[in-house]
């Protein structure tokens, strides 16, 4: 008797969702999974490591007749009822044919809730109705220690309705990356026997590395001039109680230091959430101050970067990985983070010590903020979850291997 295949279903909504599911459906496809890849909202997937992943056997699937309901016939119609109708009709049970014939034995879909966003929400009630099971995997790092992490908390109260994530504890597992991140579901009401810590394969070395090659190979050119040392600094989200007035003194201060180019690398929700307008651009950038194109992988930048500079992103872990010379600058956020005291990070608490942090790294250049017995206990806790760095994709992949709905 022929062999059932076994095939997996990722539902990407954006670029954070393949940028931390990569590394697992690399590791899938390597232990013999097919894997699916539907994008789900507008953005199309054009990626390296979309590339990457369908030459390593990844199937990108188009639903063209879900995406031409979804964007063009629905937003035409009217009426909740109306609605109801026509998504059950044209979007689930369409999607709910195709998934059967299919066969999938897993769903995969971003952190967020059950319903799901864009035309992900038709793929998962028929998942559901298949009895699939349905896991929620990371689309990003939670980096925050403190409760309340932004404006719309202060303005609503944590006890809020829209911070009860309880409706995903209909997810068969909500995947988190460290025994922080899961106390930030636990606050908000997911339940502990859904919760599963399981590490972040995003962060591991093994595919940091992996990462970084390929990313080199299709980012050759970063746009900037690379004759001095580079400063690169990181914004954070503004609405994660950033102080953006600090924040621009400090990119005053750091444009005064001779002989060195600032590269400043926006958020990636956008340059309002957490950027520069144009309009601050034109304010602020200059023949020794950049503004990174929205399309240049972090990771790159911060391989020619002589220093980093972060107070609001997790992607201060990639500089931990690459063994960068890395300045903490958490006076620029009322947040606590997992950086701060951590040992792998130089703390500043004013623009000043930022500055005596460039000067010291220009001046050495073996500088180093963390020590090799810092950064593997940093990295033990929040991107191993207190396990060999081996058996991190091992647990991600034992779930396919469970039937729990």
């Amino acid at each position: 008797m022929r062999k059932k295949e076994k095939k997996l279903l990722f539902l990407i909504r954006a670029f954070n969702d393949l940028d931390h599911f990569a590394p697992v459906i690399c590791e899938a496809l390597r232990s013999n999974y097919r894997v699916h890849l539907v994008f789900t909202s507008e953005w199309p997937g054009e990626h390296y490591l979309t590339t990457f992943l369908d030459g390593q056997g990844a199937e990108v699937t188009k639903l063209k007749w879900l995406e031409r309901f979804h964007w063009r016939i629905r937003p035409k119609m009217g009426g909740f009822f109306v609605l109801r109708i026509l998504d059950t009709l044209f979007g689930v049970i369409p999607a709910l044919v195709w998934m059967f014939k299919m066969g999938f034995i897993s769903v995969i879909v971003e952190w967020g809730g059950i319903s799901g966003r864009d035309v992900a929400r038709y793929l998962l009630v028929a998942g559901r109705i298949l009895r699939l099971p349905i896991f929620s995997f990371p689309h990003g790092y939670h980096i925050w220690r403190n409760k309340i992490i932004n404006d719309l908390m202060i303005r609503l109260g944590e006890e809020h309705p829209a911070f009860d994530f309880s409706e995903r504890n209909r997810f068969s597992r909500v995947i988190v990356q460290s025994e922080n991140v899961q106390q930030f579901f636990l606050e908000r009401k997911i339940r502990r026997e859904k919760l599963m810590v399981l590490g972040s394969p995003r962060f591991s070395e093994q595919w940091g590395l992996r990462n970084l090659n390929l990313a080199l190979k299709d980012h050759r050119n970063i746009g900037i001039p690379l004759d001095k040392p580079l400063i690169l600094i990181f914004l954070g989200t503004w609405d994660y109680r950033m102080n953006k007035s600090a924040c621009f003194e400090l990119i005053k201060a750091l444009a005064t230091v001779p002989d060195t180019n600032v590269l400043i690398k926006g958020h990636s929700r956008g340059s309002r959430a957490g950027g520069l307008t144009e309009g601050e651009r034109d304010n602020w950038l200059s023949d020794s101050i950049f503004y990174a194109e929205d399309s240049t992988p972090s990771t790159v930048l911060i391989h020619h970067a002589r220093m980093v500079i972060n107070y609001g992103s997790s992607i201060g872990i990639e500089a931990v990985l690459q063994h960068k010379p890395y300045c903490n600058a958490s006076f620029l956020t009322e947040n606590s983070t997992i950086f701060d005291k951590s040992g792998v990070a130089f703390d500043a608490n004013s623009v000043e010590d930022v500055i005596e942090f460039v000067e010291q790294t220009l001046k050495c250049s073996k500088t180093a903020t963390m020590t090799n017995e810092t950064r593997a206990e940093f990295l033990k806790e929040h991107v191993y979850a207190d396990q060999a760095e081996s058996k991190v994709l091992d647990g991600y992949l034992e779930l396919f291997s469970e039937r729990v709905c």
